[in-house]
């Protein structure tokens, strides 16, 4: 898998691109912390103010065919 976190893109297993996503999410709060589409993981950390407008960046992501990682 392919993995983009902030400048960097590193080449890595499904199994450790996994991992990395369940440490994010350990530490989300409010946030989107990471988006997935085919073999493509983009790690995020766009936090929003309250649970409404985090559940509408959700569902934008979700039209585009993302998977969206989120807490």
């Amino acid at each position: 898998m392919t993995v983009n976190m902030g400048t960097k893109t590193y080449e890595m297993s499904s199994k450790q691109a996994k991992a990395i996503l369940e440490t994010a999410k350990k530490l989300a709060d409010c946030n989107i912390y990471g988006i997935e589409k085919g073999n493509i993981v983009i790690m995020l950390n766009k936090k929003y103010e309250d649970d409404m407008s985090l559940k509408k960046a959700v569902e934008e992501y979700k039209k585009k065919g993302f998977k969206v990682h989120w807490k």
